[in-house]
């Protein structure tokens, strides 16, 4: 009945993240609140926000920070300097979920950093949990929501504040944030079209047949011409509902097939603007990173830019959706170069988004074994025990992938 209850109010797939996780976190809030019957516990979560939230937050584990996927943001920049050339119609963007507010709150930098005025800027975003939901409000980040760092041209979007930095109130103004699930049925009522839509990281959390039915709404949700991002192992499950990718190599952004309006970023084969790129400093004198090496962005221009070009096409092949083709080109360049890790992460990120998890666990532990300090690779094999229901492995990874981050900013 738990299990019912979690899939109809926030759509959660046990097996998408391990049954014997969400398992576990029922049997631990159970013991914590003194209670031996599952009929009763759900009783409690049912009557009670606080408790339900406080289960969801212990099976769905936010991962975001600011300019994540730095790609898209550079597709944003040219997308908004398109939109100023034109008649300046106010912009409708949603993100969800928006988690603790660094995604919509770096939308809301990048246009108003490209020169879209304020007042025509609205960006709703939405979350199914309460907690995460107040710090968004708040606005005030540690180190950890910059983990790809603070580009020099945002950083007047920021202020110190006791050690950790704050978003100005001009972004704060931008952005409403509501508690709310995809699959609620006042979800959509009384929205206007959005021209974007970011739902990163949402359809890995649900069954195929709640796939669709989200696919379906936010398909709904969209201007003739809206554009939607995805995350990068969600790519091929968009291609497959009449979704078309855009062909800006790496930011996994989607329109309709009949969508009344071309863009013009298919012509360009790299970004028009350079990678988002770590500037600001922490307190005491620590920079963010040292380098870049632990941005968990999936395969972009930057990352290929020193191998051959077969290994390219492959990576912006699985972009736009064509999972078979770019399998096959991974393996034809491995059977050249067996030592390259970004080869088997691109694979590795191949099956993944085709639902092969076997394969892409073999391809994701190739490249930590060649590169014991790939943290894309690490976080995307703790995912998979996740889902194989193998908690303990799970959480061993993501502390070895931790560590990495923990000894950037030392």
């Amino acid at each position: 009945m738990i299990e019912k209850m979690l899939r109809e109010k926030i759509g959660l797939n046990y097996d998408s993240i391990g049954r014997q996780n969400v398992e576990a976190a029922i049997s631990m809030y159970m013991k914590k609140h003194g209670i031996t019957d599952e009929k009763d516990y759900l009783k409690l979560i049912s009557e009670s926000d606080k408790h339900f939230e406080e289960l969801t937050q212990a099976v769905l584990v936010p991962e975001t920070w600011f300019f994540r996927y730095s790609e898209s943001f550079a597709f944003l920049t040219q997308y908004a300097g398109k939109y100023l050339a034109g008649p300046h119609q106010p912009l409708h963007i949603l993100s969800i979920p928006c988690s603790s507010g660094e995604e919509p709150y770096s939308i809301a930098m990048t246009l108003l950093n490209s020169g879209v005025p304020s007042g025509l800027i609205h960006i709703d975003a939405a979350d199914v949990s309460g907690p995460v939901l107040e710090k968004a409000k708040h606005a005030v980040y540690g180190s950890n929501s910059f983990r790809g760092g603070i580009p020099e041209t945002m950083q007047r979007f920021f202020r110190v504040k006791d050690g950790k930095y704050e978003v100005i109130q001009t972004v704060k103004k931008l952005v409403d944030f509501q508690k709310i699930s995809i699959f609620d049925r006042n979800f959509s009522t009384g929205r206007p079209p959005y021209n974007l839509i970011f739902c990163r990281n949402l359809l890995i959390y649900f069954s195929k047949d709640e796939q669709i039915k989200a696919m379906a709404i936010l398909a709904g949700m969209l201007t003739g011409d809206g554009i939607l991002f995805m995350g990068h192992v969600e790519s091929g499950m968009v291609s497959r509902r009449d979704f078309e990718s855009v062909k800006y190599p790496s930011c996994f952004a989607f329109r309709r097939k009949n969508s009344r309006e071309t863009t013009p970023f298919e012509l360009h084969q790299e970004p028009a603007v350079k990678p988002l790129r770590p500037q600001a400093k922490l307190p005491a004198g620590k920079t963010l990173h040292k380098t870049q090496r632990f941005n968990i962005d999936p395969v972009t221009p930057k990352t290929v830019q020193n191998s051959d070009t077969l290994l390219k096409k492959a990576a912006t092949l699985a972009d736009s959706g064509n999972l078979q083709e770019a399998e096959s080109l991974c393996l034809q360049y491995l059977d050249r170069n067996k030592l390259n890790p970004l080869a088997y992460y691109t694979l590795g990120v191949v099956n993944l988004s085709s639902d092969r998890l076997p394969e892409a666990e073999k391809a994701f532990s190739k490249a930590v074994y060649l590169d014991p300090g790939y943290y894309e690779a690490l976080v995307h094999l703790a995912l998979l025990k996740e889902r194989q229901g193998e908690p303990a492995e799970a959480l061993r990874i993501r502390k070895r992938a931790e560590k990495l981050i923990t000894a950037s900013k030392q």
